[in-house]
């Protein structure tokens, strides 16, 4: 498991730099309109894309949501924490990107629930540039319609009319990432990237930044290991 991974944050007031991203998503859960459209996050790696996805799932799917949050109580919330819940699927685009793949997510989108509780797709990985999508003036790539900022409609799958209809591109989301990150590569392989006040214990000076490291510092293996590995 990695760093960010195992410290993701859990609530929008642990995201930092997203200000009008959480403000929009909060909008959408509170207005009752959360399910009308589908939502693309595009930015940097470690910006927040998927920390914002599932927490806006989660709020999606909660049975009380407070002022747009979710109320991490109910049934559905305290199900998704635990990575237990039937509601939410999280799927790794980018290695679940074959024709197989698609169709299985597209035939078991079609069932619901033992709950009858309402199911939710995130999508992770999904997009590159060139990546097209179906326009009624026919294909374009991301990057035409993210430098366009086009707001015109797009071919989407809804599972609960099990149909391809056109959906309107209601909002870009710009995810900046402003943190300062380094790469840290070692004899026995491993390279990871962290934050520059990651810190890592060195058997020479103990615990040390990860921007303030030198060659010279011996770095405690299990440590590595331990990074590595989250």
């Amino acid at each position: 498991m990695s760093l960010d991974t195992k410290y993701r944050p859990l609530r929008y007031s642990d995201v930092l730099g997203q200000e009008a991203t959480i403000a929009v998503c909060k909008e959408y859960v509170r207005q009752g309109h959360g399910f009308r459209q589908s939502y693309v996050f595009a930015g940097g790696h470690g910006g927040g894309k998927t920390t914002l996805g599932r927490i806006l799932a989660r709020a999606l799917l909660c049975e009380a949501p407070v002022e747009g949050e979710p109320c991490d109580q109910c049934l559905s919330c305290t199900s998704m924490l635990a990575d237990k819940s039937e509601g939410f699927i999280e799927v790794d685009a980018a290695t679940n990107s074959g024709k197989d793949h698609v169709r299985r997510i597209t035939e078991e989108a079609q069932f619901g629930t033992y709950s009858g509780q309402r199911r939710l797709y995130l999508f992770d990985e999904c997009f590159t540039e060139d990546t097209m999508l179906l326009t009624p003036a026919g294909p374009r790539s991301i990057r035409d319609l993210v430098e366009q900022r086009y707001d015109g409609l797009v071919a989407s799958y809804q599972s609960y009319f099990e149909e391809v209809c056109w959906q309107p591109v209601t909002d870009w989301y710009e995810i900046h990432d402003e943190r300062q990150c380094v790469t840290l590569e070692f004899d026995n392989g491993v390279v990871l990237t962290v934050t520059t006040d990651q810190e890592l214990f060195t058997k020479n000076r103990g615990w040390v930044a990860a921007s303030e490291l030198t060659e010279d510092d011996d770095i405690c293996e299990t440590e590595i290991a331990s990074l590595a590995d989250r």
